[in-house]
């Protein structure tokens, strides 16, 4: 569904004004806090964030003010999470016996990670039906 409907190539086509205006947000928020620090590292994450949110739900979900309940520096934390869980090695996946025990403490922190996703992607689909 995603290669046919969301990126092929006329969809994507049509998706370029997104990137060139979230382009030109994240330059000015660039020149804005030009006086100041800049992580570098925070720019192109936000960028992906809001051009995906875009393309995929139709609306920016996430600037640098509170949106919606999730502020930005949360989006990251789940994204860093949903990035880290997805390539440790749960020594519970490969050994059953010790999966009970908890030992790394994966599963506690996929739980955690999940509710915070739903509640999100709750809010996200509550709003698209008008609720």
């Amino acid at each position: 569904m995603c290669l046919t409907e969301l990126f092929s190539a006329k969809r994507l086509e049509s998706y370029k004004y997104f990137h060139g205006e979230e382009m030109c947000a994240l330059l000015g928020d660039q020149h804005a806090a030009s006086p100041h620090a800049v992580v570098v590292k925070d720019y192109p994450f936000t960028l992906n964030v809001n051009v995906l949110t875009r393309m995929v739900l139709s609306k920016k979900y996430i600037h640098n003010e509170v949106a919606d309940g999730t502020t930005l520096e949360e989006l990251k934390w789940m994204v860093d999470k949903w990035f880290l869980l997805n390539r440790v090695l749960n020594v519970g996946d490969s050994i059953p016996w010790f999966y009970w025990m908890g030992m790394q403490g994966y599963v506690k922190r996929m739980k955690k990670l999940g509710k915070t996703l739903h509640q999100f992607l709750e809010h996200v689909v509550e709003e698209h039906d008008g609720r």
